[in-house]
């Protein structure tokens, strides 16, 4: 695979390089009944990335993604890397309108797409789409950095305000990559299941660990994504050997299986967890049977800005006992720190190491390390346990009150999965607004939460809570909780 990064992309490099050497004809990837070998995804990538060049598109600058989760969005994304062009996934949710103009904003220098953007044609891109150049990118080619060549870049959420741009450098990526394989040690040859929008960058382990491993990409469809049956079906089928989810998503596809029957159906050897505060109550009805099948589950922590994540933690079946499951020790290479650390032994996580991106698309480099406004407190054998995510202290009747710890108290409670505690306003003052997510088969009442409620001091209860189950509960297109979901919900019990 020559690539004009192969020198400071190891991980990917010598795994492509090995299969190609050894089994060219294995599996690389596979989508419904179509399937992939080693060699016709080389010769694929090369050939994407020929013509991306042949567009005009220079090494060094920015694409914007439109594409579809399919094998030809991964052919893309290695192609992109062959040329040294660094890709840019349209969350695929955007419409036309609001697509263009991110791409225009993360100074791309066009769009990828299969479909059309502009009255004119675009450039035709083989079995992929049509290539539109923007004529508002000033971009020229970058130059390298000291954490080498930009690779991708992904949009942040946008929950805490503007969605940034993080671009992940080639030196940050084979960090992630090295110290992946050195912790989780992943089998080779597996199947790893790509369930996630390339926009959420879990995807990057998904695609990038899954050939850094020599795996077969399976891919789930986008449409099948939104049917747990359907998912689990092609998990079954397909001998999926590599999960990873979002604790959300994780409820989601096991919810209808009968926890014996459903665990010796599958293949899976591990189960990753990302993007969520992981609660014991998730794992409750499957852990057993996945130990017996000796799959091994971890929790991992991990912002954008630090390359997708950057700890792990093995749980065992003593973490069930837990109010939270921990998120374990930084990988080799990274610092974790504490600052401004209250008397409960809490403050927020400070990231330092080789993973930390630069600084965001248009923003000051990164020299303090990366201030993640998550609040965090050490346990036993120095693992981090994140309690949630800081917003500031907010004013309630006066006093200063920080939600996180309203909904770790909250989820100490029995029958309670999840909760997510508001600020909400009204022309009588701010109060607390309580969203729970109730355990499947639990009962769960107002009348219940204010009396558990009742040993907090009166200015951290709640004062209305929004109880719903399961597939009430909003999960937003990253497979994670959808808090301006619940912030627009207007029901509630009083």
């Amino acid at each position: 695979m020559a690539t004009q990064v192969s020198a400071e992309l190891q991980p990917i490099i010598a795994a492509f390089s090995e299969v190609l050497d050894q089994n060219p004809d294995a599996p690389a990837v596979e989508q419904g009944d179509v399937v992939r070998s080693y060699r016709q995804l080389s010769e694929a990538a090369q050939r994407i990335a020929d013509q991306l060049l042949n567009a005009g598109v220079i090494s060094g600058q920015r694409l914007a993604l439109d594409l579809p989760r399919s094998i030809a969005l991964y052919e893309t994304i290695l192609g992109c890397l062959v040329a040294g062009i660094s890709f840019m996934a349209l969350p695929r949710g955007l419409d036309q309108t609001k697509g263009l103009e991110t791409a225009k904003k993360a100074n791309c220098v066009g769009v990828l797409s299969n479909n059309p953007l502009f009255p004119g044609d675009g450039i035709a891109i083989t079995d992929i789409g049509r290539f539109f150049k923007l004529a508002e990118c000033t971009q020229t080619p970058a130059k390298d950095s000291k954490t080498g060549v930009e690779i991708y870049c992904v949009r942040t959420s946008g929950t805490t305000g503007e969605p940034k741009v993080v671009p992940i450098n080639s030196g940050q990526l084979t960090a992630f990559l090295d110290n992946t394989q050195q912790t989780l040690a992943a089998p080779k040859y597996a199947k790893w299941l790509w369930i996630h929008d390339l926009s959420f960058d879990f995807s990057i382990w998904e695609t990038f660990g899954c050939l850094a491993h020599n795996g077969c990409l399976v891919i789930l469809d986008e449409h099948i994504k939104r049917d747990a049956k359907a998912t689990f079906a092609l998990m079954v089928k397909a001998g999926v050997n590599i999960l990873s989810v979002t604790p959300s998503e994780f409820r989601y596809i096991f919810s209808q299986a009968n926890n014996q029957h459903c665990v010796e159906s599958l293949h899976l050897t591990d189960v990753i967890f990302c993007g969520e505060k992981l609660s014991p109550s998730t794992l409750l009805a499957v852990f057993d049977e996945l130990s017996r099948h000796r799959v091994r589950l971890f929790n991992t922590y991990g912002p954008s800005e630090a390359t997708v994540f950057c700890s792990h933690h093995l749980i065992s079946k003593a973490d069930l006992e837990l109010e939270s499951i921990p998120i374990g020790k930084p990988f080799p290479g990274m610092k974790f720190e504490l600052v401004a650390i209250n008397e409960l032994g809490v403050g927020e996580l400070v990231l330092r190491g080789a993973q930390v991106f630069d600084g965001y698309l248009g923003g000051e480099l990164i020299t303090d390390g990366y201030h993640t406004s998550d609040m965090c407190q050490v346990v036993g054998q120095g693992k981090f346990v994140c309690l949630g995510r800081s917003s500031g202290y907010q004013k309630i009747n006066g006093f200063r009150v920080e939600p996180y710890e309203v909904e770790e108290y909250l989820q100490s409670i029995p029958n309670i999965d999840e909760a997510v505690v508001l600020v909400e306003n009204s022309h009588q003052g701010s109060f607390l607004m309580a969203c729970i997510r109730v355990q499947k088969g639990a009962q769960l009442s107002t009348r219940d939460l204010r009396l558990a409620c009742s040993k907090l001091p009166p200015y951290l209860r709640p004062a209305r809570y929004l109880l719903l189950n399961d597939d009430k509960w909003p999960v937003n297109d990253r497979g994670k909780t959808d808090r301006l979901a619940l912030r627009r919900s207007t029901c509630g019990e009083i």
